[in-house]
């Protein structure tokens, strides 16, 4: 057999949970109420899905996109009432943005709360005015309730980035630069996803989905730290509470112990030298990777989830379809940045 015995602090917290207990279940309580709060809410949102029809030509920068997306990130709601937050489960509002093929039939969706069509519309007119935007019913009705079905094959997907959310992939600024000047030699970089979609035969479907959410500058606290490292500073780390509250306590015990003359040694401190750093050190490869993060921590930005799924009748379904949509997601891929 094995013998312990139960440290006394242990002994102690067991014989006063009367004191505390109540306050562990009624923050417990709280956490629960408000998911269900939270969850009520959000199923309590009314959505409108709008079909965007772009103009038969598009002679401007790829720029413009970006304005349109620096509107809608006027929505964010940083400041939301932190009544309607912890107690009615308010949550920041979002966007769907699909481009989607039902049998060759390639379409652009915003899928919006009902309250923010006005604004999506306003500034996808601003950028182009010959675009056309109409309300659409929802395309997934075309399909089965549930899956897996006996008449369909399915692969979804989502797609992460492999490093941190600072390093960039690349953007239209990459495709201009290399289609030159001339607008009618730029680059586009979703035409290989518009090949692939429009050769999808009747049965199969192809839907990618960018969720997108306004969010402020906490993440930039977290991008900075990825800066200043390529830059060779020292990270501010915030000190650990746990590790406070531990070392107060040593502290204390130290001094419990010095005072009875039990003292140990104390281990000799080694000074680090500190190496100064030039910008001048890095490599050119390292100097763009810095340029590129810092430039992305200049950006408005946008919480962001990318899905996609391919759904096809047996007869017709064709993994390869899958190796074209990843495919296209490759072209943005740098190998020192995202």
């Amino acid at each position: 057999m094995l013998g312990f015995s139960v440290p006394q602090p242990v002994l102690d917290a067991l014989r006063y949970w009367w004191a505390y207990m109540p306050f562990v279940l009624a923050v417990a309580s709280y956490q629960v109420w408000l998911a269900y709060q939270r969850k009520k809410f959000m199923l309590g949102m009314k959505w409108v899905l709008l079909e965007v029809v772009p103009p038969p030509e598009v002679l401007v920068s790829p720029k413009a996109a970006e304005s349109i997306f620096a509107g809608l990130h006027g929505v964010y709601a940083g400041n939301l009432e932190w009544k309607k937050m912890f107690f009615q489960g308010t949550v920041p509002n979002w966007f769907s943005f699909e481009i989607v093929s039902n049998g060759g039939e390639t379409h652009f969706y915003v899928r919006t709360p009902e309250g923010l069509r006005n604004v999506v519309e306003a500034n996808v007119f601003a950028q182009y005015p010959s675009a056309e935007i109409r309300q659409v019913g929802d395309y997934i009705d075309m399909l089965p309730d549930a899956m897996p079905h006996p008449d369909y094959d399915m692969f979804a997907t989502e797609l992460i980035f492999t490093k941190e959310n600072a390093y960039p992939i690349k953007s239209w600024r990459e495709f201009e630069e290399a289609g030159g000047k001339d607008e009618h030699a730029r680059i586009d970089p979703i035409a290989p996803l518009m090949e692939v979609m429009s050769a999808l035969r009747p049965g199969e479907h192809i839907w990618v989905q960018y969720l997108m959410r306004p969010t402020g500058g906490d993440w930039v606290k977290e991008g900075q730290a990825v800066a200043d490292k390529l830059a060779g500073k020292e990270p501010k780390e915030a000190p650990d509470p746990l590790m406070s509250v531990l070392g107060f306590f040593g502290g204390i015990i130290g001094e419990l112990f010095g005072a009875f003359g039990m003292e140990g040694a104390k281990p000799e401190e080694k000074k680090e030298e500190r190496k100064e750093f030039s910008l001048q050190k890095l490599t050119p490869s390292q100097k763009v990777i810095l340029e590129n993060v810092e430039y992305k921590l200049a950006k408005l930005a946008f919480k962001a989830g990318i899905r996609f799924a391919y759904i096809g009748k047996r007869d017709v379904y064709s993994m390869a379809r899958v190796s074209s949509v990843t495919g296209m997601f490759k072209q943005l891929y740098f190998n020192n940045l995202n």
